[in-house]
């Protein structure tokens, strides 16, 4: 008997018609339910509806003198929550071998299982990962070129040229399937994160006249936002990118039109919202939610949600990467996500980012595109696809600055080297043939210490080098890139280089 009762098992005896008779402390621990209060009730007071069949079945299995053998099931707490666990049943049987009663071990299994579904959907985003990356280089590759050359062409028309309405159709399907690239990134953690302190506030009010368009006027769009709203640490895009996802989910919800809200506040996670929530951790948080009163979702689909491609809305309709996207961001970003709904109740998405605590969030500017600005500075384009290198030397030279190029790292070297002059800025690809761009910019700084780098890349699945260059917060703009916003980071990136100069040598840079 105290080895029963010592046990973490569940274990307990019922009756032949699953009246129960004995319940030890572990039974106790694991369903909630003290001995008194669970003694002489039915065993189906631990047992889901949905599982009471095969309980019956149980019980004429034993009434005939068989063992159940230990199999996974499902069994639910006093609390209302549902547990994995193993169970086997055996007869007991008197002294004349007559099966009178019959007694079950349980034991909780729920978070194993837990850790076995994690373990498969790390398996499959690594193997989709693999896939959708390689795809998204492929794609990111021919998407500068159109976007690229497209822009060329509208820079060249005059406003009222036939064509040019038809070109500009072009570069904005270009935009569209690059979003689609991103969104493809960011679930498969293959793309470049550029953290920063963000303002949630800011990025609402930024996008309050988009996100309006988006949802169409059926639709009321109400926006709450806590004034003294902490700041959080994240990439600023994919924040913009999450913001506008759930609001799409939230208005593909409401086909007849409904009531859309977007609410900002500060918000304390204890260990009990923990205990509840897997993966959330006990701190100060900035909570963005984004609340509809739509159709909502039933146990079943909301259990599929943050799969990828998983979608409610058909093929034409849905990718099934918008809320996976999401759930990544998060991931991403340190928080946790968590969803409220019911059929015809609407559905809640609430996003809880960790405080970035003791860092102000930085003044902000107007979101304008800034001007090209020429330059006469040289610049180093390392790119293996000929169309890409070919392209981006055109707009640079364009805007008047000098380009050497090479098709991968060991021609790179060979062009420096042989270079008489100064070389103020290496653009390189982080993939390419014969080493990656990370190891020969290391190569070249060695020798040219004044050398700046700027990387671009439409993937890369080594994942040290993406830390390593995260870490260094070194510039990267990633593919697919125009013309003009290659020119803008280039410039961007040697007038930083100038002003750090004239700051540790003041009147040299003049």
């Amino acid at each position: 008997m105290a080895i029963v009762e010592s046990s973490d098992d569940a274990i307990l005896s019922k009756t032949l018609d699953g009246t129960i008779l004995t319940w030890n402390a572990g039974a106790e621990r694991m369903y909630g339910h003290l001995a008194n209060e669970a003694i002489g009730k039915p065993i189906q007071l631990i047992v889901p509806p949905a599982r009471h069949q095969e309980i019956e079945a149980n019980m004429q299995t034993i009434r005939a003198g068989l063992r159940i053998a230990p199999y996974e099931t499902t069994r639910v707490r006093k609390d209302g929550h549902e547990l994995s666990v193993w169970v086997s049943i055996s007869p007991i049987l008197n002294r004349a071998g007559i099966v009178v009663g019959m007694s079950s071990i349980g034991r909780d299994i729920t978070q194993r299982k837990q850790m076995e579904d994690q373990h498969r959907q790390t398996q499959k985003m690594e193997a989709m990962g693999s896939l959708a990356g390689g795809i998204a280089h492929d794609f990111n590759n021919l998407l500068t070129i159109i976007m690229g050359t497209a822009e060329l062409a509208i820079a060249r028309l005059g406003t009222t040229s036939p064509v040019r309405a038809d070109i500009e159709e072009i570069r904005a399907a270009g935009d569209s399937a690059a979003l689609l690239t991103r969104q493809l990134l960011t679930f498969t953690r293959k793309g470049i994160v550029e953290e920063s302190i963000v303002d949630l506030n800011e990025i609402v009010k930024r996008l309050d006249k988009i996100l309006r368009r988006t949802v169409g006027e059926d639709i009321e769009f109400v926006v709450r936002q806590e004034a003294a709203l902490r700041s959080a640490r994240a990439d600023q895009s994919q924040m913009e990118q999450l913001l506008m996802n759930l609001v799409i989910n939230a208005r593909d919800a409401m086909p007849e039109g409904g009531a859309l809200t977007v609410e900002t506040d500060n918000v304390d996670l204890d260990a009990s919202f923990v205990g509840a929530h897997l993966g959330a951790t006990v701190g100060e948080f900035v909570k963005l939610s984004v609340a509809d009163t739509g159709c909502g979702m039933t146990a079943e689909i909301r259990a599929q949600i943050f799969d990828p491609f998983f979608t409610t809305k058909g093929p034409v309709n849905g990718t099934g990467l918008g809320l996976s996207t999401v759930f990544d961001i998060v991931q991403q970003a340190g928080g946790c996500i968590t969803v409220e709904t019911a059929p015809g109740e609407g559905s809640t998405f609430t996003v809880n980012l960790p405080h970035a605590l003791g860092e102000g969030v930085p003044p902000t500017t107007p979101n304008t595109v800034l001007p090209v600005t020429a330059g006469t500075e040289t610049i180093l384009l390392v790119e293996d696809d000929n169309n890409i290198r070919a392209l981006s030397a055109r707009g640079l030279r364009g805007h008047g600055y000098t380009v050497l190029v090479a098709r991968q790292a060991g021609e790179a070297i060979k062009v420096a080297d042989g270079y008489g002059g100064t070389i103020d800025l290496l653009l390189t690809d982080i993939v390419m043939p014969g080493g990656n761009g990370r190891a020969l910019a290391e190569r070249l700084v060695t020798s040219m210490t004044d050398l700046k780098v700027l990387y671009t890349s439409g993937y890369t699945d080594s994942i040290a080098t993406l830390q390593a260059i995260r870490a260094s917060s070194a510039a990267f703009i990633q593919k697919p890139y125009s013309p003009d916003a290659l020119a803008r980071k280039v410039r961007s990136v040697l007038d930083a280089a100038e002003l750090a100069a004239d700051y540790r040598h003041p009147g040299m840079h003049k």
